[in-house]
């Protein structure tokens, strides 16, 4: 499941090209930075969807987010996202996806909107969300810090960034 054919089939998906590369500066809506910052939520102008800025486990200080994110199965990642209430929930891997900004650079995400994404090894930021891939009982996540998109089994432990609003 490693390797190109994952992010190429995300990619189909959503119809976004993948993630990387590019060094200009972030996206933009009607010349105003994509993502309006409210203290630790960052509101998406084109999604319409509010997002934590920090992922579970880590807090938002004021400047940015301090403590480890924890990571988590799914079915954990699950319940800690309910448990947020306030209509938090996990995103589905196209709401996901589409933080990946090529202009951003690498990592290929607003840092300035989501502080804690920083270019990773493959994994290591890595964020669960609630789609199934259809195969052998794996969901997608999508790993913020290299832009990859891939399966992993309810088990496997990653981050959670939590989404309200919107729809897809």
């Amino acid at each position: 499941m490693r390797g190109t054919v994952m992010p190429a089939m995300v990619a189909a998906m959503v119809g976004l090209a993948t993630a990387g590369g590019a060094t200009a500066a972030c996206r933009t809506v009607d010349g105003k930075p994509r993502f309006e910052i409210a203290g630790e939520v960052a509101r998406d102008r084109i999604g319409a969807r509010e997002w934590r800025r920090c992922a579970l486990g880590s807090r938002w200080t004021g400047t940015t987010c301090a403590g480890e994110a924890l990571f988590l199965t799914l079915d954990e990642a699950e319940a800690a996202v309910r448990d947020l209430g306030g209509g938090w929930r996990l995103p589905d891997v196209k709401e996901l996806y589409e933080l990946l900004d090529d202009a951003c650079g690498q990592p290929p995400v607003d840092t300035g909107a989501f502080p804690d994404a920083h270019e990773s090894d493959l994994e290591q930021a890595g964020h669960w969300t609630s789609t199934p891939v259809g195969l052998a009982e794996l969901w997608f996540y999508v790993d913020l810090g290299s832009g990859v998109a891939d399966g992993h089994s309810r088990g496997f432990r990653l981050t959670v960034r939590p989404v309200r609003g919107g729809g897809t």
